[in-house]
């Protein structure tokens, strides 16, 4: 996982999965130390399926932000 640093509180990580392909990952670090990642699918133009997470290590938020984007874009699209 190769994390592409934007700013001192800001990166981001592209990483794939055999569900929807590309993933991107959006990493806030707070000022309180605690990490908020935001994980969508590349393709999805308008990233209106979005998995949330926050913990006080990024690894951790990254992956759960992830575990929370599957499980959204399934919900989305086994009922669509």
């Amino acid at each position: 996982m190769e994390k592409h640093q934007i700013s001192e509180s800001f990166y981001q990580v592209k990483s794939r999965d055999r569900v929807g392909g590309t993933i991107k990952t959006d990493v806030f670090k707070l000022e309180s130390g605690i990490f908020e990642a935001f994980s969508s699918y590349w393709q999805d133009e308008d990233e209106r399926t979005v998995g949330f997470a926050s913990s006080f290590d990024d690894d951790y938020a990254i992956m759960q932000s992830r575990k929370s984007l599957r499980k959204e874009w399934k919900e989305e699209y086994t009922l669509a």
